[in-house]
């Protein structure tokens, strides 16, 4: 299921050259149809989107240009009015417009492209996926904070083309991460990651923080939160069945990480979004454990 937040429009007086319109996340699930997002009721003139795929390949349609994608793409284009998207991709992104804007992402692509192959987990995919998850989680978001985070994907993204980060990662840490976002659930922690991909603990922190920007432990984390916050959305699952179910070790101990990641309690969350249909692929999820 796709999900898009539209941001408040900076005030009038506000200065409007780095706007953030709207953000949106999407979770792979069955099918292959093409789902269309009508956005032009938001602006009245042409903005830029920020898509990063986190897994999956497929096809995005911005306006009238089709692209294919695959997991670790980002994509920086001109969108006018229409977004399309294949559903067995999964992808955070954002909607930004204003003449500074323009400037940079028309220099960012000229010297990489607009599509390109990054490190995925680095700061830009994750602001996106941050950006997303203050605005779900009812954070205080008015057209100035929009600008804000706005002018900071910017800087990353700038950053980003400077460091050339879009190199190759090594082999070590690409297993890493497919080997958590797979077995998240079941890895007992870093030790018996690094024992399965046959290097040192400290050897496998060092690499993945090095290209990922995170230690892995922290990593495998966010991941077990992301999944955690899809079983609560269903209202079907005890606090001690979730924990148990994305590998926490015990409710009170998930209780206390979900709260210091997202400044509210498991169950606090759970109410917040009961109205909601679930995010994601939750059959897929519950599958793992033939539920």
């Amino acid at each position: 299921m796709t999900s898009f937040l539209k941001l408040p429009f900076p005030p009038a007086g506000v200065a409007r050259d780095v706007v953030l319109y709207l953000t949106g996340m999407a979770d792979n699930h069955a099918g292959d149809a093409v789902y269309e997002k009508q956005i032009n009721h938001v602006f009245s003139d042409s903005g830029w989107l920020v898509l990063a795929v986190s897994t999956g390949k497929g096809k995005v349609t911005a306006g009238s240009q089709i692209y294919t994608v695959k997991q670790g793409d980002l994509l920086i284009v001109p969108l006018d009015k229409k977004l399309g998207y294949t559903s067995e991709l999964c992808f955070s992104c954002a909607l930004l417009g204003g003449d500074l804007t323009q400037r940079y992402l028309t220099a960012v692509t000229e010297r990489l492209g607009v599509q390109f192959h990054i490190n995925l987990h680095n700061s830009v995919a994750g602001m996106l996926r941050r950006i997303y998850n203050s605005i779900e989680l009812g954070a205080a978001v008015d057209g100035y904070w929009g600008c804000e985070k706005a002018f900071a994907l910017l800087m990353e993204i700038s950053a980003l083309a400077d460091k050339e980060e879009s190199i190759k990662i090594p082999l070590l840490v690409d297993q890493a991460v497919e080997l958590i976002r797979t077995q998240y659930a079941y890895l007992s922690g870093i030790e018996e990651l690094a024992d399965r991909l046959g290097v040192s603990k400290h050897h496998l922190i060092r690499e993945f923080s090095e290209y990922i920007g995170t230690p892995p432990g922290r990593y495998l984390s966010e991941v077990r939160l992301e999944n955690a916050k899809l079983l609560l959305q269903t209202g079907k699952y005890t606090l001690e069945t979730v924990a148990d179910m994305v590998g926490f070790a015990g409710a009170n101990y998930f209780c206390k990480v979900f709260k210091k990641a997202f400044g509210m309690t498991p169950t606090e969350y759970a109410q917040s979004t009961a109205h909601r249909r679930p995010n994601g692929d939750v059959d897929k999820l519950e599958q793992m454990f033939y539920l």
